[in-house]
């Protein structure tokens, strides 16, 4: 979609300042959101005149995600208790078939009900899944599964931990990336 010079759309967007900020940025989230991080110096007019030169680009992400599904686990009151069991039966059931690669050893595996974690593993070795994992695609609880595992071994997010990680997900970077536009 191109536009003519006096035919620039208002793009709405939600505006972040910090003060570490160094340079003006837009990032446009799978769910139609876009976000500009600017520094404190920068003026009102200033951004949404950088916003305005950059409309087309804006237009055409925007489009491109608005053709795709959009991603939500939709949740009600009393999910958790209706979830927790069949949350419980994917991951052993993938624990199971991923860690014959791994051989890891681990303790506990917990599923619980956490408003901002898909996921943790702690360094008792206890892995914890939050029941939404039953709620989403296949390929991206499988990548929250692997992500745990791998944690049994490297506590961190280091290069050694992404490594491991590839081993039974060469493409987690894509996969990881579509994990984080899902709405919790």
């Amino acid at each position: 979609m191109f536009f003519k010079k006096d035919k620039i759309p208002t793009i709405p967007y939600t505006l972040k300042r910090y003060k570490t900020a160094k340079s003006l940025k837009v990032r446009i989230k799978a769910t139609g959101v876009v976000l500009v991080t600017a520094p404190y110096r920068l003026s009102k007019r200033y951004i949404t005149n950088f916003v305005e030169k950059k409309a087309e680009w804006i237009q055409k992400h925007l489009d491109y995600f608005a053709s795709l599904p959009q991603p939500h686990v939709k949740t009600k009151k009393g999910d958790y208790r209706k979830y927790k069991e069949q949350a419980l039966q994917l991951v052993t059931t993938k624990i199971e078939k991923i860690n014959q690669h791994y051989k890891f050893s681990y303790n506990t595996i917990s599923i619980k009900n956490q408003k901002t974690r898909w996921g943790s593993c702690s360094s008792k070795k206890n892995l914890n899944f939050n029941y939404k994992i039953a709620l989403i695609p296949d390929i991206h609880a499988e990548y929250i599964v692997i992500h745990e595992l791998c944690h049994l071994k490297e506590m961190n997010h280091g290069e050694n931990f992404w490594k491991l990680v590839e081993e039974t997900m060469p493409d987690y970077k894509k996969i990881r990336k579509e994990l984080h536009e899902l709405k919790m």
